[in-house]
């Protein structure tokens, strides 16, 4: 058995409290070794999460830990797009980078906002 109360209200609008999709196009080209070597310092770090965090912005690529403040090294790599934060479990990356090559990571549709 449920029981329950009618509430009589109006409630918000629902485009308010959940942000619209966007797609963002945006190019990213590194090397594997590159990739591989930041994707080695994340892991071991030793830390719970093993997610790499890059930044693309001003410019500036910069590869580290996801949460570990201080940690972050300059990647050598080529973006081409608007300014974007993101992270990726290194755990998950690495074999890719394995395989060795230019690695190119393009275009991605982003639930809610850009942060």
């Amino acid at each position: 058995t449920i029981y329950g109360k009618l509430i009589d209200g109006t409630f918000p609008d629902y485009r308010r409290c959940i942000p619209a999709r966007e797609t963002l196009t945006a190019t990213l080209s590194v090397e594997s070794a590159e990739l591989l070597s930041h994707c080695d310092a994340v892991k071991a770090q030793g830390a719970k999460s093993t997610a790499l965090r890059i930044e693309c912005d001003g410019g500036a690529i910069r590869a580290g830990a996801g949460g570990v403040t201080g940690f972050a090294r300059t990647l050598s790599a080529e973006f081409d797009g608007q300014d974007i934060g993101f992270s990726i479990d290194a755990a998950y990356l690495a074999p890719f980078a394995k395989l060795g090559g230019a690695l190119s990571l393009q275009s991605a549709t982003l639930d809610g906002d850009h942060g």
